[in-house]
């Protein structure tokens, strides 16, 4: 697992993520979709408010062995 903060581009250790019901639902077909569609490569889970994107995850599947 890599988790890295996007603007900076620095790794991540130590994150905790709470979700509402229905954001691990979408999280979960997110990571669906991931798995089972080829020309899928990553996906935006993302919160706006007020035409504001407040926060966001981008997902997405390393091929390949684990490192």
């Amino acid at each position: 697992m890599q988790i890295t903060d996007f603007e900076s581009g620095k790794q991540l250790r130590d994150v905790d993520i709470v979700l509402t019901r229905e954001e691990a639902e979408d999280l979960v077909a997110y990571l669906g979709c991931l798995l089972h569609k080829p020309g899928v490569h990553f996906a935006h889970l993302s919160e706006i408010e007020k035409w504001t994107l407040k926060r966001e995850i981008t997902l997405s599947v390393k091929t390949g062995k684990a490192s």
